[in-house]
């Protein structure tokens, strides 16, 4: 029976903890603010012109939370313009003789989230190329 070993894991493992705790967590905090606003500018393109009370009420929040042992970033895009779910998902359209048709759904959120889907596997690839360069690797 083989066996091998791994020596020098450790030492990567604490360098790159290291370089992430101390160096990225402001990094971290503006890649994401950079991918939320990104998928903000996006909504606001898609959202239809004759809404422009929708439009001007995208929102955009980006946190920091630390964990026991792990320091987390979250970001959230909302739009807090009382009819704005509205737009998104269709609604019926009636008055007081019945319901007289049917309004889509622009799906502005959704289209730019997908969007953005496409674009995120290679820019967190390059963060991560960049947090590895600081380790010299």
């Amino acid at each position: 029976m083989s066996s091998f070993e791994l020596n020098g894991l450790t030492e990567f493992e604490r360098d790159l903890m290291r370089v992430i705790n101390e160096t990225f967590p402001n990094e971290a905090k503006k890649f994401m603010r950079k991918q939320v606003n990104d998928v903000k500018t996006q909504a606001k393109r898609d959202t239809p012109d004759d809404t422009g009370f929708t439009k001007a009420h995208w929102k955009t929040a980006t946190k920091g939370k630390r964990r026991s042992s792990v320091r987390l970033v979250e970001s959230t895009v909302t739009n807090n313009a009382p009819l704005s779910h509205l737009n998104e998902h269709g609604h019926r359209i009636s008055n007081q003789y019945g319901e007289y048709g049917f309004y889509p759904g622009v799906h502005m959120l959704e289209k730019a989230v997908i969007k953005k889907e496409s674009e995120f596997a290679r820019e967190v690839s390059a963060f991560i190329a960049t947090a590895l360069e600081e380790l010299d690797l």
